[in-house]
């Protein structure tokens, strides 16, 4: 599968939480020509400035992948309470998958599947019962990897403008 090392880190200094950002604006910048009202309705600028934000400990978490002992990562996943117009009692221990992104050289081996894994049980350890993400139908390899994984489409659970966006969610 993989023909290198990938280390899964949560995001611990001030160096790795630039790196995020960067690869966090780079995932904007990849989609942002198919996906640009839901980045708008996010208010992803805001996000990067105030980063680690909503990904924060012990509800969220913010981790980079690594390969071997380079410098830059190679994808980036985050964690957090999910946002939703939902009834609270329905919501309460849901957690949302964000922002996961692995680096076009890095692609088809493995390491989105390792961040995803390492996600869920990063959620399953802060008490979440199940996981949450939306996606865009244009990211065909993220939502055949979602469903590899056991994610099923569930009901619209934010405002994101885009008609075009997905929802999957699994129990954990």
């Amino acid at each position: 599968m993989t023909e290198f090392t990938i280390d899964i880190r949560a995001v611990g200094n001030q160096a790795e939480l630039h790196a995020a950002r960067n690869i966090i604006a780079e995932y904007v910048a990849s989609i942002s020509n198919f996906a640009c009202a839901s980045f708008a309705h996010q208010n992803v600028e805001k996000e990067l400035a105030d980063l680690p934000g909503e990904y924060v400990s012990p509800m969220g978490g913010l981790w980079l992948a690594w390969k071997d002992d380079e410098v830059e990562p190679i994808g980036c996943i985050a964690l957090r309470p999910v946002k939703s117009h939902l009834p609270r009692e329905r919501i309460r221990r849901v957690g949302e998958i964000k922002r996961m992104y692995t680096r076009p050289a890095a692609r088809g081996r493995g390491v989105a599947r390792r961040m995803c894994e390492v996600v869920m049980a990063a959620a399953r350890a802060a008490g979440y019962t199940h996981i949450w993400l939306d996606s865009d139908t244009e990211l065909h390899a993220a939502r055949r990897l979602y469903e590899s994984l056991g994610f099923v489409t569930i009901e619209r659970f934010n405002q994101d403008p885009d008609p075009k966006t997905i929802y999957l969610g699994r129990t954990l």
